[in-house]
């Protein structure tokens, strides 16, 4: 590819974020057309999702501002987009039984907090069934994250995890 809009959906991820905050505060349309610089990086080939990479968190991140940058330039096809990926994506991020794909256990706890945001999104979107499947499947995600707890109260160190609580059952 080229990169005219950018390289990195890490990066477009964050700065959409940083736009989303300031074109709130601003409504300042130069700040609308970085927005959509950084939607078009999140909405093309670079997305980190499928179909071109597996379902990780830092698509489903770039889903939740793509929601909010929707609502705030009133761009319902950018919201409808990241609906779709969302709700297509959740049954696939956690086995059945509810334990993440990610590399190491803390992005367990971190995935399963993702996805319980992104039920809100979508119920607030009017999404309601696939809000309360998504719940079903955080509750199970979190049911794993505590058999990760060790008797020290942290969880046990698995991958590129740091030193975090736990949650004990």
């Amino acid at each position: 590819g080229t990169s005219t809009n950018g390289w990195d959906e890490g990066t477009s991820m964050r700065r959409l974020t940083a736009l989303n905050c300031l074109y709130q505060l601003t409504a300042d349309e130069r700040v609308a057309a970085a927005m959509a610089t950084e939607v078009a990086v999140l909405t093309g080939p670079r997305y980190y999702g499928p179909p071109n990479f597996a379902i990780h968190n830092h698509g489903l991140m770039a889903n939740l501002q793509l929601v909010r940058a929707a609502d705030l330039l009133g761009r319902p096809a950018w919201k409808t987009r990241a609906i779709e990926r969302m709700t297509s994506e959740a049954p696939q991020a956690f086995s059945a039984l509810g334990t993440s794909w990610e590399q190491s256990s803390m992005y367990q706890q971190v995935n399963a907090g993702l996805w319980e945001e992104a039920a809100t999104t979508l119920e607030a979107a009017g999404e309601p069934t696939a809000a309360a499947a998504i719940r079903a499947t955080v509750a199970k995600a979190y049911t794993v994250f505590s058999w990760m707890t060790e008797p020290d109260g942290d969880i046990v160190q698995i991958g590129d995890s740091d030193q975090v609580p736990g949650r004990p059952l």
